[in-house]
């Protein structure tokens, strides 16, 4: 597997792990704050996800209206669900970081010695190097 290819692969697996604490989390919002918490939550990520899609300044204003419109409760429950949804972005970028590096393969010094060697660096360059 190729740099990149462990790269996509990584990436692919992130956005799914992303995805899967996404609905997750709406299925506990939904449950524990109710229908009103859940569809405004989603109300506003909807047209977050539009506007940064296609600049569209409709979706801005119109996310701007929600948000000055909503009550102080349901702001409160808002701010906590995006506030956990970033929490847990945060492990799953950690996690990914973490899958990557543990398929990363393991330099030693005698395949970096043979690799210095097939560059050109000689035994007399690499000693000096530490002189």
């Amino acid at each position: 597997m190729t740099k990149q290819e462990d790269l996509a692969k990584g990436t692919a697996e992130a956005e799914e792990s992303i995805r899967y604490l996404g609905q997750v989390l709406g299925r506990v919002l939904q449950e524990q704050e109710g229908d009103r918490a859940y569809d405004a939550v989603e109300a506003i990520r909807g047209l977050s996800v539009e506007y940064h899609v296609s600049g569209q300044s409709e979706s801005l204003e119109t996310l701007r209206d929600i948000l000055s419109e909503q009550p102080e409760d349901l702001t409160l429950q808002v701010l906590r669900a995006f506030t956990y949804f970033l929490h847990l972005l945060n492990i799953a970028q950690d996690e990914d970081q973490l899958m990557r590096h543990r398929r990363a393969p393991v330099a030693t010094l005698a395949q970096t010695l043979k690799d210095l060697r097939a560059k050109g660096v000689s035994e007399a360059d690499f000693k000096g190097f530490f002189e």
